[in-house]
């Protein structure tokens, strides 16, 4: 942690490798590890970031990050970047190994170079498979587009209502009362008796896109799903035939919030109660 926080002055030369070589800008990498990268960059001894294949990248990012950081153990996140398919198994076979050798050859790199601190580091703990922040999705009855944060439009068929903003930068900012989530986007335009939840809802997509993929709103997703599946057996209905109301009251009376008491009696609600805020 002494080594990784001390005052370093890089100088010019080293700010435009790093500027040049690190395709991943914001990677946080500290000042005093970049004349290091830059030296195994140039001997080839081994690469932080580099290209497995036309238009796909694997790198390190964050991987020193103090707010992860505890005494003896340092961890952080490698990943693959780019042009390639998690539908296909042969690309995440590739993904799986080519990560995995990053990783392992960067915890070598760092014991071979004496990196204060690391001189007998070794690997602890790989997770064991990769997640993808992006990949397929159905075609909904409903798709919840990107644009939904900047203007919400209330749905009938409201299951919670959403707080996560997305990319201030582009105006990606969650209105003050949230943003409804609707049932819609769990029912595939075409397939009776099947739900589909997480990430193969139908939600646009932006690559990385933190509006809607945080694990909160992926749990509540769930959750919502789960109740959906438990009404359609319960009445022995088709999922897309579910009396909605039955699926919102369940959710209000889990703690979730679907709007204020205005909202909620917009919905039929209102004798259900709800939180005047949200949760």
């Amino acid at each position: 942690r002494a080594f990784l926080t001390r005052p370093c002055e890089l100088s010019d030369d080293d700010k435009a490798w790093a500027h040049a070589h690190f395709l991943i800008q914001d990677a946080n990498w500290p000042d005093s590890l970049v004349p290091i990268l830059r030296r195994g960059w140039e001997s080839g001894e081994f690469q932080i970031e580099k290209e497995i294949r036309p238009g796909v990248r694997v790198a390190f990012n964050n991987w020193f990050s103090e707010d992860i950081s505890r005494p003896g153990l340092l961890g952080g996140r490698a990943g693959i970047f780019g042009d390639y398919d998690t539908g296909s198994w042969e690309d995440v076979s590739m993904a799986e190994k080519e990560v995995r050798n990053l990783i392992h050859d960067g915890v070598n790199f760092f014991r071979r170079q004496q990196v204060p601190g690391f001189e007998k580091g070794y690997l602890l703990f790989i997770s064991p498979f990769m997640g993808a922040r992006g990949s397929a999705f159905i075609e909904g009855k409903t798709t919840m587009p990107s644009s939904g944060i900047k203007i919400d439009e209330p749905r009938a068929d409201v299951m919670y209502r959403s707080f996560m903003h997305g990319v201030p930068d582009i105006g990606d900012v969650a209105p003050p009362e949230g943003y409804d989530v609707p049932y819609g986007m769990l029912l595939p335009k075409n397939v009776d008796g099947l739900l589909v939840t997480g990430r193969g809802a139908s939600w646009e997509r932006r690559g990385h896109d933190p509006a809607f993929r945080e694990r909160s709103n992926m749990m509540a997703l769930g959750e919502a799903t789960g109740r959906a599946a438990a009404i359609a057996t319960a009445d022995d209905v088709n999922p897309r035939h579910i009396e909605i109301r039955k699926l919102q009251q369940a959710m209000l009376e889990s703690g979730y919030y679907l709007g204020d008491e205005a909202r909620l009696m917009v919905l039929g609600l209102a004798s259900a109660g709800g939180k005047e805020g949200p949760a």
